[in-house]
This record gives structure tokens, sequence and C-alpha cells, in this order.
């Protein structure tokens, strides 16, 4: 049996796991730059006029109306309690696929237990030891979990967050009720096609014929519909792949013409992104530098370009990295311009075991042992604490908007929670 354990609601939740006072109120955490809303909880959702992903601005009314908290995306703290919630369920099996920041499958190959108290106590204990509530769906394949998620989170109060489908009833039942387009794996063309067909659910997809899916969906389609009929094709992937690339792209705060300014923006994500390759193992043989004004201004010249750098020696030490980004930079910059964000991605990875050669350029290994202090201090004490020239002091100028982003509790010294003596006097 598989077992599927994914945070409700889990940006909002993470942020409240701090606000404890805040968890009855509704809540919204923004997009980057503070523009759409990206995460809401259910009394959120349940607001009239309230749409996800919409721009901010735009429910301006609805959210002043009713007092929604707004949050810039803290992502530092989203990580890090990603990373508490995988310890936590690496105690019951060694065998956990990290899905997603907030989800994971378990390979439950255990005998003689009752998988519903099994799963009952997952809960309880992530929510004993986090402070998150989970939503839990345990079957016998994947896709099977999926549909028993969505179950666990729609009737809460019937399964109490855990639903386990254990027998030919629940599967047929649970696939009957299931809509088409929202079967994992099946995306909206699909969706659409199959509905063309008065296909309707999920139990209506496992009648089709394996010769029609595997025409008309490929071996993928086949291998779901083998899934939801309870044959298992999908193994857990408890060896997680390194990136294929690495990048970030973000909106300055404010539209900027100053060239030191994106250098520095450059430079500073470079570094970030170098630090990601070196912690998979992994060097890049290319750097992707874009650069773009603000497409929606009707006073601004329109501009976006982008170029690739190619590296004479595959590598993933920051130095290096960022002088050839800034070179990446000089050749699409243009003065005059009023610029919206810079966008760097790190490209043609592979292991840093397996680098070539070349006999006109060369690497002082002094430079990778540098790195390599570097690196242990900022992780001994936070991100940032030494950090090349090149990426500045003026962040504050060129920095994404995150003028509502809360205190990075667990990553950052300066950033610790602060508990008052009437707290603890309670």
């Amino acid at each position: 049996m598989y077992a599927l354990v994914d945070i409700n609601g889990a940006f909002v939740a993470m942020e409240m796991v701090f606000r404890p006072a805040d968890r009855n109120k509704p809540a919204v955490v923004l997009s980057n730059g503070d523009g759409c809303i990206i995460a809401a909880n259910k009394i959120a959702k349940q607001l009239n006029g309230f749409a996800m992903y919409a721009p901010a601005f735009q429910l301006e009314d609805v959210l002043n109306k009713n007092n929604v908290l707004r949050f810039s995306p803290n992502f530092e703290l989203y990580v890090d309690m990603s990373r508490r919630f995988i310890k936590e369920l690496s105690f019951f099996t060694d065998k956990v696929e990290v899905y997603s920041i907030d989800e994971a499958f378990l390979d439950l190959d255990i005998k003689n237990i009752d998988f519903t108290d099994y799963g009952q106590l997952i809960k309880r204990t992530i929510l004993k030891n986090l402070d998150l509530s989970v939503g839990i769906g345990i079957a016998p394949t994947k896709a099977l979990c999926k549909v028993a998620s969505k179950i666990a989170k729609k009737f809460t109060e019937r399964t109490n967050n855990v639903y386990v489908i254990d027998s030919e009833e629940k599967r047929v039942k649970a696939l009957k009720w299931l809509p088409i387009g929202d079967v994992w794996g099946i995306g909206s063309g699909f969706a659409k096609k199959l509905l063309q067909l008065n296909i309707k659910n999920a139990y209506q997809f496992t009648q089709l014929t394996d010769s029609w899916v595997l025409k008309n969906m490929t071996v993928v389609g086949l291998r779901l519909k083998h899934e939801l009929e309870g044959k298992s094709c999908l193994q857990l992937e408890t060896i997680k792949e390194p990136k294929k690339a690495i990048g970030t792209e973000k909106a300055f705060g404010k539209l900027i013409a100053d060239y030191e300014l994106i250098k520095e923006a450059t430079s500073s994500y470079v570094e970030y992104c170098a630090g990601k390759l070196r912690r998979q193992n992994s060097v890049a043989s290319a750097i992707v530098v874009l650069l773009e004004t603000n497409s929606f201004s009707t006073s601004d010249e329109q501009y976006y370009n982008r170029t690739v750098v190619s590296l004479p020696i595959a590598s993933n030490n920051t130095t290096y990295l960022v002088k050839n980004a800034v070179d990446g930079l000089n050749r699409i910059f243009k003065n005059g311009l009023r610029y919206k964000r810079v966008g760097i991605s790190l490209i043609g990875l592979y292991p840093d075991n397996s680098i070539q050669g070349n006999l006109f350029v060369n690497h002082n290994p002094k430079h990778s042992n540098l790195q390599k202090v570097i690196d242990q201090l900022n992780l001994k004490y936070e991100q940032d604490t030494i950090r090349l020239a090149t990426s500045g002091l003026n962040k504050q100028l060129w920095e994404s908007k995150a003028m509502l982003r809360s205190p990075r509790y667990t990553t950052r010294l300066n950033e610790l929670l602060n508990i008052s003596g009437d707290v603890l006097n309670r």
C-alpha cells in the first residue's frame, strides 16, 4: 500500500504556525512582487467575489472589506518547513518520494496493520510536531492515492482527513465520484476529448479498452488506466534526479535604468543558483541571461532580449559563473531603458565528477577550496553571510517587492520568533 500525505493549504498554513491567533481569519499569499494570489486558506476562498490566481489589485475591495491577511511569499520559510515535514514522514518509512513542496508519497510496506489508524497516527504526529494539518490518501497505487487524498480533504468530517481505498467496492465508488477533469495525469486537452465521448468520470475511463487508450493517450495514459484499476505501474522515485536547469527570474521592486543595479541583481541571482548547483553536485556548461522592460507600460520603449553564454569549462564556482553572466548581460543591455526584470538560468547540467577539461582555460584549485569555506559559513550562520562584492549592498534598491513578508523564523537568527512574558505566563 502507498500513502499520499498532503499539507492542507500549505503556504498559508506554514504562515499560521507562527500566528496561531489569526488561524480563523481569511489569509492569502501573493506571488513575487506582491502581484497575484497564489495561495489562500478555505476561509478566503469562500468569500464572495474571491478568485484564486487573480491580480491582488483587482480584488482590493474584496480583500479590504473582509480584512484578509496578505503575505508576500516567504519561500525560505516554506522550503525549511517542507524539509521538516519530510523528516517527520521518514520516521514512518524509509521509502519517501518528495512529490512537491507540500506532498509526498510513502511506501507503506507494512503487514497486519489498520491503515486508517496508521494514517491517523501520521496525521497526529505532524500536527503535534509541526502544527500542520495534513490530508492522507492510502491505496494500492499512486494514482488511487491521489483519488483517496481528494476524498479525505473533501469530506473531512466523515474521514477525519484520512481515507483508505482497500476494497474493490471503495475503488469503484471513488472512481465514479471523481470527475474526469480532476483525474491526476489527465490534462484539460484529454479531459475535453473524453467528455466528448461521454466519459464523465474516472470509472468510465477505466472501462475503455487498453488498445483505445494506448492509441489515443500513449503508454502514459495506459499506465494511468491500470493504476486506477488497482494495478501498480508507478513505483516510488526515492532517488531524486538532479535538476536539468536551475534559474531565477524576479521583477524588480521598481523600474530600473541603472546598469550597476541590474548587474548587482544578476550577480546575486547567479550566486543563489550556484549554491543550489553545488548542493546537487552538478556543474553548468552554459548560462542564459534575459532582460525585459515592462510590457504593460504605454510610456516606455518595449524591449526583451536573451543570450546564451557557453562556458569554456563547465563549473559551479560562483565567481566564474558571475563573470560570464555579466558578460552576457553586457551583450543585451541597452542604455536609456527602464527594466522590469533580469533572469538567470544555469543550463547544460551534469555531475561535477565528469568535467571535460580545456587546454586554454584552467580553474585555480584555491577558488574551489575558498568556495567550500564560504558555503560552510553561509550554512552555519545564514544565507548571504559572505557574498561577492559584485552582488552589492543595494538590494533594497532593486529586489522584488516583499512589503508583507513575514519573518524567516526558522532560518535567520535575527528573525527568530519573540515570545513575550505574558504569553509564557498564560
